[in-house]
């Protein structure tokens, strides 16, 4: 299977949040049911056309529009539908928010990204890994172990 064909475009993406919102206006009008309906749709859609759909959540901008507690719920909603379709779902959090302890307690992996000198490094807290650099060229992503 080709791995474009897995995930949905970003356009495809760009064009579901257009859609969840009533005014092209910087303030987002729907209510945290209207959104979870329109992104279960969304979801749907992307099915009909996909073997599998790879959910990415970033649960800070959830944290910070709905607060904590839905988010929270949410999520359990998110890793409830991963586990029924066999898929995958990938969480990005930053340290400081609420939902940190959850996530991270569920999660089969956290990964950990640095900013080290200007170069982008990924560890493993669970299961624990080693410092990998992480570079790409023409030929793709590289992690590179530093030793």
């Amino acid at each position: 299977m080709e791995i474009g064909k897995a995930f949905p475009t970003s356009r495809e993406y760009v064009d579901f949040f257009e859609v969840i919102k009533k005014e092209s206006s910087k303030i987002l009008e729907l209510s945290l049911m209207e959104s979870r309906k329109e992104y279960a749709e969304f979801l749907e859609q992307k099915r009909e056309g996909h073997p599998s759909v790879a959910e990415f959540i970033g649960l800070g901008t959830f944290e910070i529009l709905y607060g904590a507690d839905n988010t929270l719920k949410l999520l359990d909603e998110a890793v409830s539908r991963v586990i029924e379709n066999n898929e995958v779902l990938i969480a990005v959090v930053k340290r400081g928010m609420k939902t940190v302890e959850m996530i991270t307690k569920i999660a089969h992996a956290h990964l950990v990204f640095k900013d080290i000198v200007g170069s982008l490094f990924i560890y493993g807290v669970q299961p624990r890994t080693g410092l990998y650099n992480v570079s790409s060229d023409e030929q793709g992503i590289h992690l590179t172990p530093v030793v």
